[in-house]
């Protein structure tokens, strides 16, 4: 969800400061699937949202689960019809970690890597790295289970999306997003030294 473009609508609505506040708890919190289901707002402004606002920006293309389901791989269509993959990953712990992509493509192009050899398409937006987490939140949702660690090893060199990462990190951590401590987030990088030491 674009929650820069959903504050706009809202203030052009002339709704509420907590109506705002609903629609994230819905999102993050109850992990509602679409705005049908945030039923704290009223018929109205749902439509309306629902016309203007995408719950989801990521569409799902395919699932592929290892022979003991204990991890999952899925591939997501993004509104510009590219392509990225996201992994959940069981541990005999409890642990459920999901490692996200922050590229489409990645233009390290590491020789082991087969994304590398890809070669880089764009950066992901904020929202697009958040919606890999809050998708399989809500599948773990229904086995009454959450996501434990988020770590960037995706498709991608996080730390030359450094901005977009960061925002996305911020909004997983938020206590008014998805609440997951700073000590479950891990970012790796292949190396880029400038965006080390910002970091």
């Amino acid at each position: 969800m674009d929650f820069k473009k959903l504050h706009n609508l809202l203030e052009e609505m002339r709704l509420p400061a907590f109506r705002e506040k609903q629609i994230r708890q819905a999102f993050f919190n109850s992990l509602a699937s679409s705005w049908e289901e945030v039923t704290v707002l009223p018929k109205e402004a749902r439509s309306r949202l629902a016309e203007e606002v995408k719950w989801n920006s990521l569409a799902l293309k395919e699932v592929l689960k290892d022979s003991r389901g204990e991890t999952l791989k899925v591939s997501f269509v993004l509104e510009d019809g590219r392509l990225i993959e996201s992994v959940l990953i069981g541990h005999k712990d409890g642990r459920r970690t999901v490692c996200v992509s922050s590229q489409v493509g990645c233009p390290m192009a590491c020789a082991f890597c087969a994304t590398g050899q890809v070669g880089f398409k764009r950066n992901l937006e904020r929202e697009e790295i958040v919606e890999q987490v809050i998708y399989f939140a809500r599948e773990l949702k229904k086995k009454g289970e959450a996501v434990t660690n988020v770590v960037f090893m995706g498709m991608g060199e996080p730390l030359l999306n450094y901005d977009n990462v960061i925002k996305a990190v911020k909004l997983l951590n938020d206590k008014e997003g998805f609440n997951l401590g700073a000590r479950h987030i891990s970012i790796s990088t292949c190396g880029i030294v400038p965006g080390i030491q910002k970091l």
